[in-house]
């Protein structure tokens, strides 16, 4: 498991042999101070998003109570599962992984110099201890993350775009054609939903695109989540 995320960010920063271990050790306890403000900072806009939505859905006309009943098993889906609704604000959502790779950066390049230094078990213990903050599902997104990257194609029946998946979770559609006719590209960002076994893009436009997993790097079956009766195939370029 270290060698899969090692191999992911070793080659983000160099470690240095000559620093000193206080050095190696202060960078820690800061980015592990920092990575605990984010998401805390993260937590309460989520709260505050589910805040706000609870309140506009109590002054429905119509159908209060099921959409608050509805809120409520969402928003305890968050703090059991950390997944969210997809119409979650792009730049609330993408707060946590941006903190988590902020985080992942500073203890991989740790470990790695460990790991040169033939210190495999401080290594370990290092590896351990992120994905104890971070979260056991952090190797395997990595994996599919690595494994998007780069252009992929789009084909249904509405439309056809390029899918450009790059290494920060950002996404871009381009060269979108609809009707033969050139359509409205679009910037998204990706989540995980691991527990739905799901790849969701959150589209600029507030439009939904999921991904079934496993993924297949040749042809990947999507969701349209507008238009779930679509037919979309994904494949790599």
């Amino acid at each position: 498991m270290a060698r899969v995320l090692i191999a992911a960010f070793a080659l983000a920063v160099s470690f240095a042999p000559a620093v000193r271990a206080d050095d190696v050790e202060d960078k820690l306890v800061e980015a592990k101070a920092a990575y605990e403000k984010a998401m805390a900072e993260y937590k309460e806009d989520i709260g505050k998003w589910f805040d706000k939505e609870t309140e506009a859905a109590r002054k429905l006309t119509t159908g209060a109570t099921e959409k608050v009943r509805k809120l409520d098993e969402e928003r305890k889906t968050f703090e059991e599962k950390r997944v969210l609704p997809a119409r979650v604000p792009i730049a609330t959502r993408s707060k946590s992984l941006k903190a988590a790779d902020a985080l992942v950066k500073v203890y991989m390049t740790a470990a790695d110099g460990y790991t040169k230094a033939k210190r495999d078990g401080d290594a370990h213990k290092l590896v351990t201890e992120m994905e104890d903050m971070v979260g056991k599902g952090m190797e395997s997104v990595d994996m599919m993350k690595r494994m998007l990257i780069g252009t992929w194609e789009l084909k249904s029946a509405a439309y056809t775009a390029d899918l450009i998946f790059k290494a920060d979770g950002t996404v871009l559609q381009s060269n979108t054609k609809s009707g033969g006719k050139p359509g409205t590209d679009h910037t998204g960002v990706i989540v995980f939903d691991l527990p739905n076994q799901c790849m969701v893009i959150s589209w600029n436009n507030k439009g939904v695109t999921k991904l079934l997993l496993p993924l297949n790097k040749k042809k990947t079956v999507a969701v349209s989540g507008n238009h779930p009766e679509w037919k979309i195939e994904v494949s790599k370029k």
